[in-house]
């Protein structure tokens, strides 16, 4: 994401209405974007495993991506 916070934040936002992403996608793709693994980021959106896999798979059909370091590239 944007080195700032503040810009961080609006290209989430962005992001978030471009796509039509749910308020957990985005949060999944933030958790993405930092660099976390499927179980860290279960661990701390307080998911299951299984539902990561459920908003990953749902992020490549919204936004097209076909890899998660495309979702990355996309995140930041």
């Amino acid at each position: 994401m944007p080195a700032a916070p503040e810009a961080s934040r609006q290209w989430l936002r962005h992001l978030t209405s471009v796509h039509a992403l749910t308020a957990a996608e985005a949060a999944m793709l933030r958790n993405v974007a930092e660099g976390l693994s499927p179980r860290q980021a279960a661990d701390r959106l307080h998911i299951s495993c299984a539902t990561v896999r459920t908003h990953l798979l749902a992020l490549y059909q919204k936004t097209g991506c076909r890899r998660r370091a495309a979702l990355v590239r996309l995140a930041v």
